[in-house]
């Protein structure tokens, strides 16, 4: 199956694992932008409603502590002003269930002339059964109502407070006055004996009260919010700093590892470099060596053929020089580039022209389909041709001899690509975008055994890249590999050919 016609987004994509259908929450934007938070940013977010959430809880059980607590403290002293002023006027209760007019008229009195009177606007009398045995509202005296929850309470024995929207019927006189009150539940005991003889309910205004609830609840809100915030920033900062030190750690584990890999790959690239030095070396030295010999005669055709061995390890062991120091160039930023308009099809003739003798030696056969058109491209004449050199050298190493090479250039609306196939071993996918590193060799047999530096695809990466083009591997195991780059146009052009060349 050939590979796709189309240049990749650089770098290409090789981890199988992002292609995985993921779930579908997390495509979610939402799921997406908190997935791409740093650890504290997540820690921060999450924490925040979590502890919210637990402030909002304690805040609002806090207040509702104090409010009960306010009340109970109101029931409390209600209770007290019972016990001391109102139930020794109602001693007679334990007598019957009727409350004479004095004793109306000195109860009265309770709601203008007592500190506490001043803070109560009604207050009632009842008797068990639900009957009210006094009302300021002498027209409420005599009425019976159905015992609610609170007054059954206070008949029971329990002082009880509530705010009251005075919807019940029995508060008819006061709902014609106000229309929120405070209302109290106490019991009536007898004089010397704990037996109750009925209930007073008190009616007092809640403006005090809810100022007195809402500063209570401001202050308990202040506390809770402000305990929150601090357990918030204390939680985040020490978890902000166990990732920056966390942060610290990996950079430094990744320095590490980084320079243990570069210590590996230099003690690599010395050994292997040392080998594919020595190789020409010795043969050049060996060749040279026999030649000098005083004692031994040579045929004219023996004699040529020893010259062009040296001839040929000399040229390799040059390019292994250049390769040297145009990595070094690189690295220094330093590397020349001379681009200017030159034609397509000249300089891909030049190139091949350059490295078809080495090729040839080596049994390769090399095809070239030119583009429809024969634009000009913007180039270093020169340096392209060394890229090319470079892909023809790295598919004739990966290749059997008895297959071919193909060249061919496309065009691309204002750029050009050019193709450098063969249908070697091939790279597997997880390596295509290693092929370019500097010093690096496949991991396959056959790459393990062929020579060469590792910088020739490195070099034609940033001599593609410095003219503006991009270059790229496209290949899979068994199947050959297409080696690909892009230049751009002498002019911006709108063609676009995308058949198959002539």
């Amino acid at each position: 199956m050939e590979a796709s016609e189309r240049e990749p987004a650089y770098p290409p994509s090789t981890g199988g694992a992002s292609r995985i259908a993921a779930l579908s929450f997390v495509r979610w934007p939402l799921f997406r932008r908190f997935s791409g938070l740093t650890l504290t940013w997540r820690f921060a977010l999450v924490s925040f409603v979590i502890l919210l959430t637990g402030m909002l809880i304690i805040g609002w059980w806090v207040t509702r502590q104090i409010e009960q607590g306010v009340l109970n403290r109101t029931a409390s002293v209600t209770a007290s002003f019972v016990s001391s002023a109102v139930a020794p006027l109602l001693v007679d209760l334990s007598e019957g269930d009727e409350i004479t007019l004095d004793r109306m008229n000195d109860l009265d009195v309770l709601l203008t002339e007592t500190e506490l009177g001043r803070r109560v606007v009604s207050f009632k009398v009842w008797s068990p059964s639900g009957e009210i045995l006094y009302s300021p509202d002498r027209e409420m005296v005599g009425r019976t109502f159905v015992v609610s929850d609170h007054l059954a309470s206070a008949l029971e024995g329990r002082t009880v407070s509530e705010i009251s929207d005075l919807s019940e019927p029995e508060n008819e006189f006061e709902r014609s006055r106000y229309s929120r009150l405070l209302e109290t539940y106490t019991p009536l005991r007898s004089l010397g004996s704990d037996r109750i003889t009925g209930a007073v309910e008190f009616y007092e205004e809640t403006a005090i009260l809810e100022a007195e609830l809402a500063d209570s609840k401001f202050r308990s809100w202040l506390i809770v919010g402000g305990a929150t915030v601090l357990m918030y920033m204390l939680l985040v900062g020490m978890v902000g700093h166990a990732s920056r030190t966390i942060s610290w750690q990996r950079r430094e584990l990744a320095h590490a590892e980084a320079q243990n890999e570069l210590d590996r790959m230099k003690e690599e690239f010395v050994s292997g470099i040392s080998h594919e030095l020595r190789t020409p070396l010795g043969l050049i030295r060996g060749y040279s060596t026999t030649l000098l010999r005083q004692n031994v005669e040579f045929s004219s055709e023996t004699g040529q053929e020893f010259l062009q061995v040296i001839a040929d390890e000399s040229a390799n062991l040059e390019r292994m020089i250049e390769d040297l120091l145009d990595t070094s160039r690189i690295q220094a930023g330093t590397l020349a580039i001379r681009p200017a308009a030159v034609r397509l099809r000249d300089l891909l003739d030049g190139a091949l022209e350059r490295a078809m003798p080495a090729l040839g030696e080596r049994g390769r056969s090399v095809t070239i389909k030119h583009a429809a058109e024969d634009p000009e491209v913007m180039a270093d004449r020169g340096r392209v041709e060394q890229v090319m050199y470079n892909l023809l050298d790295n598919s004739a190493r990966y290749s059997a001899p008895d297959t071919p090479i193909n060249i061919r250039a496309m065009l691309r609306a204002d750029k050009v690509l050019v193709e450098v196939a063969d249908r070697g071993v091939g790279i597997p996918a997880s390596e295509l975008e290693s092929v370019f590193e500097p010093f690096w060799r496949g991991r396959s047999a056959v790459a393990s055994q062929a020579r060469g530096t590792g910088l020739g695809l490195a070099v034609s990466r940033a001599i593609v890249e410095a003219q503006g083009g991009r270059i790229w591997a496209q290949s899979g195991p068994g199947r050959g590999t297409r080696m690909r780059f892009t230049l751009p146009l002498a002019q911006s052009s709108p063609i676009s050919d995308d058949s198959e060349p002539a």
